[in-house]
């Protein structure tokens, strides 16, 4: 397997009016990549949601330890959003990409927080996340992004507003990156608490999001990474969280695609 699988079925996302969502969304005209730093800053904070855990987090941690590093010492690769990436921090500690984003002066940074939906990460990127990192843009070789669990409701899958929500954190991605840099999507996992038809859907619609954004710019910068089959519900350690032995199955494959551009 390839370190970087584009998703290449180009059917696109038909884009539908979702009557939960009345705040502007995302173009998909040149994925956003002409608007000015203002617009684009405005599109986030309209589609944002500010959380405490979330706003803490990004606060006293991330934001003090990019601001320590860079510019003197660049990020090459990004993990951005939920538990699923904070908790390589403890559950997955002993795994080769927890150590990696560890190390002192590391080119890899974790910015995983617990309970984050996707409007959360929205909002760490219009306080701070996009700006420091479009500084030192032609540093980013990679960008990796696993959110959206937290999106469920339980009873449906992910919504077209949280799919558009997706496609402007990957806008942003590409805005704070050159363009040879490449994007990583990690596919959800499965949960006890959500049927797996509904996470399968979910994981369908941003498979078909990523191949629409691929055809628009006209490059494959965008690729997936599929969960391992080796990862079941029985390598959760409560409803939606992977155990220790789940991690280490899952750093097989993310260190594997990580490594490269952190080196």
């Amino acid at each position: 397997m390839d370190a970087f699988d584009a998703v290449r079925v180009l059917s696109p996302l038909q884009h539908k009016k979702d009557t939960m969502a009345s705040n502007p969304m995302p173009s998909s005209h040149d994925e956003c990549q002409d608007l000015s730093d203002s617009d684009f800053h405005a599109l986030l904070q309209a589609n944002m949601k500010f959380k405490a855990r979330s706003h803490e987090t990004h606060q006293a941690v991330h934001m003090p330890s990019l601001t320590l590093q860079l510019p003197s010492i660049p990020i090459t690769t990004l993990l951005i959003g939920d538990s699923m990436f904070e908790r390589l921090k403890t559950t997955g500690l002993n795994t080769r990409t927890s150590k990696l984003c560890s190390q002192p002066d590391s080119l890899a940074f974790n910015a995983g927080v617990g309970g984050d939906k996707i409007e959360n990460v929205l909002y760490r990127l219009d306080h701070g996340l996009l700006d420091i990192f479009s500084k030192q843009k032609e540093e980013l070789k990679l960008g990796v992004v696993m959110i959206g669990t937290n999106n469920f409701n339980g009873k449906k899958p992910l919504k077209i507003s949280d799919i558009e929500k997706y496609r402007l954190l990957l806008q942003a991605l590409l805005r704070m990156s050159n363009t040879e840099s490449k994007i990583l999507c990690c596919e959800i996992f499965k949960r006890k608490d959500v049927k797996d038809e509904l996470v399968e859907e979910s994981n369908r619609m941003l498979r078909e999001l990523i191949a629409d954004i691929n055809a628009y710019i006209g490059k494959e910068r965008i690729g997936w990474i599929a969960a391992p089959e080796e990862i079941g519900k029985e390598r959760l350690e409560d409803h939606v969280h992977l155990d220790e032995a789940g991690y280490r199955i899952w750093d097989e494959i993310l260190y594997s695609r990580i490594a490269p551009s952190s080196e």
